[in-house]
């Protein structure tokens, strides 16, 4: 076991879990990833493709038969909402904390995380982070402990992760007290998804954001941001604005591209240009408000800017359309 863990960069000692948990969870952690190693190439790995959210903490909502007629919904958190693993320390500690009145059991499982460029977040199941232990009850009021570690090595660009915690479903059925009336009614349970992030992280972050491809087609502002970095970075809503030819502003309009950059992976924007005088109109600039983590704990925010002039011709959508009829 003790060369199983070196040879993937992993320092035993840890592994070596605080509080009620021993050496059992190094075991534990080791040999669920080699079960599951074992099958990979028995099994054919899905993947799964959704338009968002992109931010954390998503609800599902279900229904359920039990006790009197309500509605019921667990008030459970998980501290820190992100991960960075490092060369250095490539094992880390998550508390689940359940600030309600009844226990919880939370089913963890990892999911290598990956953006297209038209902002569908991409989850595939993987074993490069494992974690102890894989299900956990969390009393009222209580918090438990779960431990993440990295099985694959680290490498120059960051590696981009999530851990989705997903609330089990209560008994199907509780008996009534003795003596109570006995019948038959609906309840309402709400059950919790927590999707966490979590980076591999290279022993150096290089930033290097761009946006390009900016162009006007058709009443609509298209670019695409950039990362052309090794580490992640936060990118903010994009703001466009259109200019006479004497910098006068026409319009100013916000657009909805916003969330995760993750590295060497793009992001395409598009924006409705909100009917500007298209005779007036001759550029269109684009700003982008980033956000770049360094250090452990410190965040630097930096403005992404374009512009590029825009022809009468691709200014409204019925002018791009009867030009792109006509062909040039």
């Amino acid at each position: 076991m003790l060369r199983f863990l070196l040879e993937r960069s992993i320092n035993p000692l840890l592994l070596i879990q605080p509080l009620e948990y021993s050496a059992l969870s190094v075991r534990q952690m080791a040999d669920r990833a080699r079960k599951r190693r074992n099958v990979k190439n028995r099994r054919s790995h899905r993947s799964y493709a959704y338009p968002g959210p992109r931010l954390l903490a998503v609800a599902l909502c279900g229904l359920w038969l039990a006790g009197p007629g309500s509605a019921s919904a667990s008030d459970i958190s998980i501290v820190p909402i992100g991960l960075s693993l490092t060369p250095s320390k490539p094992t880390d500690l998550i508390t689940l904390h359940n600030a309600g009145s009844g226990a919880v059991s939370m089913q963890l499982s990892a999911f290598q995380w990956d953006e297209t460029p038209d902002g569908k977040t991409k989850l595939t199941p993987t074993d490069d982070v494992v974690f102890f232990p894989p299900i956990v009850t969390v009393g009222p009021k209580e918090d438990r402990i779960v431990r993440v570690g990295a099985m694959v090595p680290f490498g120059f660009t960051e590696k981009a992760y999530r851990l989705i915690a997903e609330e089990l479903p209560p008994p199907r059925f509780e008996p009534p007290a003795p003596g109570a009336p006995q019948q038959v009614v609906t309840k309402v349970v709400v059950l919790t998804r927590i999707s966490m992030p979590i980076f591999l992280s290279p022993p150096s972050a290089a930033h290097q954001e761009s946006i390009d491809g900016l162009a006007v087609q058709n009443g609509r502002v298209v670019f695409q941001l950039k990362n052309a970095g090794n580490s992640h970075v936060l990118s903010g809503g994009a703001r466009i604005t259109g200019w006479t030819a004497g910098n006068k502003a026409l319009f100013s309009t916000a657009g909805a591209v916003s969330g995760y950059l993750l590295a060497g992976q793009p992001l395409q924007g598009r924006v409705e240009l909100p009917n500007p005088p298209c005779n007036e109109l001759q550029k269109i600039a684009v700003e982008v408000p980033i956000t770049e983590p360094f250090g452990d704990y410190d965040l630097r925010t930096s403005m992404l800017r374009a512009e590029t002039p825009v022809s009468p011709v691709n200014c409204g959508p019925e002018r791009g359309s009867r030009a792109a009829a006509n062909g040039p």
